[in-house]
């Protein structure tokens, strides 16, 4: 896709928003490489896309390029400051197009006791050590 001196200007006037703000430079790169990439998948100027097409796009994250539920929150939350700082979009009216994802938790590997048992036996040589490591791991470190 050919940048024009329409998408650079936007891109500038993103940039200017965000800096004013207080993001900081990763945060600033993320979301303006978010917004490219909604411009690049719908081959039009963001500017120009409607509801439907963003949604869209949501869809290919999910669907099609397998992206977590966290990222693609990371991906609205670009898509949402472009809309509501440079487009002067009401952020009500962007969320029923933007809509966040559920939050993923994960979850910490649990040992059975037969592992801690190993752990501990194999990997403790002397009392000191096998009572540090029990320490760390009842301690949940």
């Amino acid at each position: 896709m050919k940048r024009s001196s329409a998408a650079s200007a936007l891109r500038l006037r993103f940039i200017g928003e965000l800096n004013l703000r207080g993001f900081s430079s990763r945060t600033i790169e993320s979301y303006v490489g978010w917004v490219y990439d909604l411009a690049r998948h719908q081959r039009q100027s963001p500017d120009r896309l409607r509801d439907e097409q963003l949604k869209d796009y949501l869809l290919h994250l999910h669907q099609e390029r397998n992206l977590t539920n966290n990222t693609i929150r990371v991906a609205v939350a670009a898509l949402r400051s472009f809309y509501s700082l440079v487009q002067g979009r009401a952020v009500e009216s962007l969320e029923p197009v933007l809509i966040t994802p559920r939050m993923e938790m994960r979850r910490p590997e649990i040992y059975s006791v037969e592992e801690v048992q190993r752990l501990l036996s194999v990997g403790a040589v002397d009392v000191r050590a096998r009572a540090f490591l029990a320490t760390v791991y009842s301690a949940g470190l």
